[in-house]
């Protein structure tokens, strides 16, 4: 694990420099890497990898820098509503500072962490914010020439799908005509059941959805997780809920963005490259649509429905094409309450 100490990359696990930085910068979300950055990193014969952990408070608070600590790290990263980044790590535990127990504050359920991980450019680090995480099993272990800690961590959505915290012990109902954007804010600022909120983060919400109320109303039983209703609640407005790199929830339209993205090229792959091993493509051609047909909730007898179509005449899969003609498919989802949700849904 290559970490920074007096400004030197060293490889903390076998205690070797690496590289030298002069300088390191920080990226967020305001800021953007440069295509020239980029392609110049993917040039590279050599990538050099940097990573530094942090111990926050309940605030998020930095309250230290446990890097020389920090000798494996696994990061697993998904798009779905819910629960998208867990990180199992492992930590030098000589001095049994990180060990559990009554008299170490430090280290506790929900305890969170803050991985950041960077890339050496010339002389200059560049980091990027990895995600903020909450301890869930902490396994101590030990032998004649070292001791360590793993911890399993994942991120803030575990506060609320059980994994942490979450598990409702009363009736949870979110009425209706109730702002859906106001309907997340009481989720996340209600008590945690230790007089402190879930999460005192602004919420990052779709403003598209501004105006958009619950149409029904939305009921959590005891013992269930409030991760559900907030899964429900995105459904209804075609929305992914999750936690971003920065421990802000966020509520974001679920169509997938890099289909209609115009994306510049960094890095070119061809078959007179010696990275190129091999290769190959599978068609799905029996998976092909071009027509989505979306049913949503019916209300006094009117059922809610919108649909798309491939009308793009530079498409070989279009609708006019009379090679491959009309493919359609109907989704039913109950949960949609306006047609241009079923639209935007297809």
């Amino acid at each position: 694990m290559n970490i920074v100490k007096n400004g030197y990359i060293v490889d903390n696990l076998n205690n070797t420099v690496i590289d030298k930085a002069k300088h390191e910068v920080h990226q967020n979300a305001f800021g953007k890497f440069s295509l020239n950055d980029l392609t110049k990193i993917f040039n590279q014969w050599i990538i050099t990898p940097v990573f530094r952990l942090f111990l926050l408070d309940d605030d998020e608070r930095i309250i230290k820098d446990i890097s020389p600590d920090f000798i494996s790290g696994d990061l697993s990263c998904t798009y779905q509503s819910g629960k998208r980044r867990t990180l199992n790590i492992s930590l030098l535990n000589g001095h049994g500072q990180y060990t559990p127990h009554g008299k170490n504050y430090s280290i506790y359920l929900g305890c969170k962490f803050r991985l950041d991980a960077g890339v050496l450019i010339d002389d200059t680090i560049y980091w990027f914010q990895q995600g903020i995480f909450l301890l869930q099993d902490p396994m101590q272990s030990s032998n004649d020439s070292d001791q360590t800690v793993a911890f399993n961590l994942h991120d803030k959505f575990s506060l609320f799908d059980g994994t942490v915290n979450g598990t409702t012990y009363l009736k949870t109902i979110l009425p209706v005509d109730v702002p859906m954007r106001q309907a997340f804010i009481n989720i996340i600022s209600a008590n945690a059941g230790n007089g402190k909120p879930f999460d005192c983060k602004p919420l990052i919400f779709n403003s598209q959805y501004t105006d958009v109320k619950t149409q029904k109303t939305i009921r959590q039983d005891f013992g269930n997780n409030l991760g559900d209703i907030l899964i429900d609640c995105g459904n209804t407005i075609c929305s992914d809920i999750y936690y971003n790199v920065y421990g802000n929830m966020t509520v974001e339209n679920n169509v997938n963005q890099f289909l209609n993205g115009n994306f510049p090229m960094i890095f070119r792959l061809s078959d007179e490259d010696r990275i190129v091993r091999d290769h190959s493509l599978n068609y799905n051609w029996s998976k092909l649509r071009n027509k989505i047909i979306v049913k949503g909730a019916i209300v006094n007898g009117y059922q809610f429905s919108g649909s798309a179509e491939n009308n793009n005449i530079l498409s070989p899969f279009n609708v006019k094409n009379k090679q491959i003609g009309l493919r359609a498919e109907t989704i039913s989802d109950n949960k949609l309450y306006s047609d241009n949700l079923c639209k935007e849904k297809a």
